[in-house]
């Protein structure tokens, strides 16, 4: 899952060098849309929804935050 995030990223932030230990948001890889075009993608990759009230900046400062958030997710969506 982690690769398939970073991928993912990578489309969203082309031109910036990304890896596992990136500060998504402290390094300024995403902002606010790019949080929205992430969530997105991650919704149509895992097939889960995300409500935007449930959304906190917290889930994605990292790779690992963001892989944490997901599988909260995905857990929900397989029961």
């Amino acid at each position: 899952m982690e690769q398939e995030i970073l991928t993912i990223l990578h489309e969203i932030a082309p031109y910036i060098d990304i890896d596992a230990n990136s500060k998504l948001i402290e390094d300024d890889i995403l902002d606010s849309m790019g949080i929205l075009v992430l969530v997105t993608e991650l919704e149509e990759k895992y097939k889960i929804t995300i409500p935007l009230e449930k959304i906190k900046i917290e889930d994605f400062q990292t790779v690992s935050t963001l892989v944490s958030f997901v599988k909260g997710y995905t857990k929900v969506s397989e029961k």
